[in-house]
């Protein structure tokens, strides 16, 4: 039964973008997730933030989730408010005064012998000399209509996060990465709600990109929007690109799952070992051999195997117990620590034992 203060709490917020105790699973990508207390669905940055503030105020617990990849939550679900964060407006300002390229952090490297075959070099280019405009989108927009939004304008410099599923917010929040680029190369300054209610803004220095992390994974503030550096540069050929990228994707990569479950080894630890990519689909292929591994319902994917894809109703502890027998694995044989890009929402400290996730 619902909490009381949830209830009340409940009766104050706007009733038609609210859904009481009903499952998550419908607003993830891999479709795990037990109930919510209470569902929150934002029209904007505003909404978010007010709804928040409101939360905050009344010591509602809230976590908030947008185009539901990268997380895995619990079959217990969550408690509290839920705010699933999935609409946004944008605007295109002036010139962006953002010169150069920003350091590429990607491990990206592909092996032939990999079940992981696509590549990205052919369509990889520089567009650091093009001509550069500030557009500001909120937390909510999702990635890829926002994408072919920018390129009818003329706008490019997003073409590399083709065919990602998410929202701007989960972008900035994990640094997403495409290719061999970074979604911090396009990120000038965040907004974000800190936990005593107040709105602060960010430098893309003071955030600390880096590889899947920003700081937002330690301060708990909750993204409001960004302000983007993007480039007036090739629409065509930029179009082009986003088509191809997600095409090559879709034929290696299988649906209905939270993304990539482990964060590719570092360069180092490649050439330390001495295999031919730090693809971890290789690693979990080639030397651990755990094709066709299964506990239940979930089961690492032939097709790519750094992905663990669902046969009918699945619940959450299984598909965390092939994570976690993949990285005892690799502990164990290769004296590797795996870490995952999956952040896992309502479950125990005894449930998440033996698995290295990234600190939300």
């Amino acid at each position: 039964m619902m909490d009381k203060k949830y209830k009340e709490f409940s009766s104050k917020i706007d009733s038609t973008k609210t859904k009481l105790e009903q499952p998550l699973a419908g607003c993830t990508t891999v479709g795990i997730g037990g109930t919510a207390d209470l569902q929150y669905f934002p029209e904007n940055s505003g909404d978010l933030s007010a709804v928040c503030e409101m939360a905050f105020d009344q010591d509602i617990p809230i976590t908030v989730i947008g185009g539901g990849s990268n997380i895995l939550i619990s079959d217990d679900g969550l408690r509290g408010l839920v705010v699933v964060n999935v609409n946004g407006n944008y605007s295109i300002g002036g010139e962006s005064k953002r010169k150069g390229k920003t350091k590429s952090l990607a491990r990206w490297s592909i092996a032939d012998s990999a079940t992981k075959r696509y590549d990205f070099e052919d369509l990889d280019y520089d567009e650091s000399d093009c001509r550069r405009v500030t557009v500001e989108v909120d937390s909510g927009t999702r990635l890829q209509q926002f994408l072919y939004e920018m390129l009818d304008h003329h706008v490019t410099g997003l073409q590399w996060f083709s065919g990602i599923p998410g929202t701007i917010g989960g972008d900035v929040f994990n640094n997403l990465h495409g290719g061999t680029h970074f979604f911090s190369e396009v990120v000038d300054y965040v907004e974000a709600l800190t936990q005593e209610g107040e709105v602060r803004r960010y430098s893309v220095e003071e955030i600390k990109p880096d590889y899947n992390y920003t700081i937002f994974h330690k301060n708990k503030e909750i993204i409001l929007k960004a302000g983007l550096s993007l480039f007036f540069g090739d629409s065509n050929k930029a179009r082009y690109v986003a088509d191809e990228w997600r095409k090559r994707k879709q034929e290696v990569q299988p649906q209905k799952t939270p993304g990539c479950i482990f964060a590719n080894i570092s360069n180092e630890q490649k050439e330390a070992y001495g295999y031919p990519t730090t693809c971890v689909g290789y690693i979990i292929e080639h030397v651990l051999k755990m094709s066709k591994y299964r506990v239940g319902n979930a089961m690492i994917s032939e097709k790519h195997h750094n992905f663990i894809v669902t046969e009918g109703k699945c619940s959450a502890l299984d598909y965390l117990q092939v994570i976690r027998d993949i990285t005892k694995a690799a502990k164990d044989d290769l004296d590797i620590d795996l870490v995952t890009e999956i952040i896992p929402l309502g479950f125990t400290d005894d449930e998440l034992e033996g698995v290295n996730f990234p600190t939300r």
